[in-house]
C-alpha cells in the first residue's frame, strides 16, 4: 500500500495500479486497498473496471 500511494501521488497511476493489486492480493480484506485501486482506475479513465473491483 505504501509504494502504491508514492506512485499516486507522483501520478504514476499504472505503477500504482499494480501496487494495490498486489496488496490486495497479499490481503483480499483490505477495504482502503479496493478503494485505491478504484481511484488508480478512475484516474486512468476506466470507470468501467472501476466500478468492478
Amino acid at each position: 500500500m505504501p509504494l502504491g500511494n508514492i506512485y499516486l501521488n507522483i501520478f504514476d497511476i499504472d505503477n500504482a495500479r499494480k501496487a494495490f493489486t498486489t496488496a490486495l492480493y497479499l490481503n483480499p480484506k483490505n477495504t482502503h486497498g479496493h478503494w485505491k485501486i478504484e481511484l488508480a482506475m478512475h484516474n486512468l479513465n476506466q470507470y468501467d473496471l472501476a466500478l468492478i473491483t
